[in-house]
């Protein structure tokens, strides 16, 4: 009789931990969907911040013409054109450490679009040659070079 009750006991205390687990999951999985909500909405953030700053005349300018040519471009421009693209790359930067780390592969695949249009132009393509391995990790670096290396 003991016995029958301690296995009964045994098969409840499992029945209770698969329960548990399933909840977990559930947990787990919302908790998820809503990092990804997050991530899309401060990816959103950061291009309109860099809106704000090139709807300026003076630095849309410089970046229209440091995307032809950055080594044409004045020292002081030179810097200018520099902000403005570590800020749009360390934003994607963010946003590939993201997908890496919890979002679902594809989920910013117009993000990549948009950074392989924008570092195909010549000064743009010349700044990251110069700089992007010195300025981003080995990983986003690599990825990039990849991107490009399909453009």
């Amino acid at each position: 009789m003991l016995e029958s009750l301690g296995n009964i006991g045994e098969f409840v205390a499992a029945v209770g931990v698969i329960i548990s687990l399933i909840f977990v999951g559930f947990q787990v999985r919302e908790h998820t969907k809503q990092l990804r909500a997050g991530a899309i909405i401060d990816r959103n953030s950061h291009a309109a911040s860099y809106l704000a700053v090139l709807s300026r005349e003076e630095e849309a300018e410089i970046y229209l013409r440091g995307l032809e040519s950055y080594p044409e471009l004045s020292p002081v421009e030179r810097v200018r054109f520099q902000a403005i693209l570590i800020g749009i790359l360390n934003s994607s930067e963010i946003t590939f450490i993201q997908e890496n780390s919890f979002m679902k592969q594809g989920d910013l695949v117009g993000n990549w679009k948009q950074l392989q249009v924008l570092l195909s132009n010549p000064g743009a393509r010349n700044w990251w040659n110069r700089n992007g391995h010195s300025i981003f990790s080995e990983e986003f670096h690599a990825f990039v070079t990849g991107l490009l290396a399909d453009s």
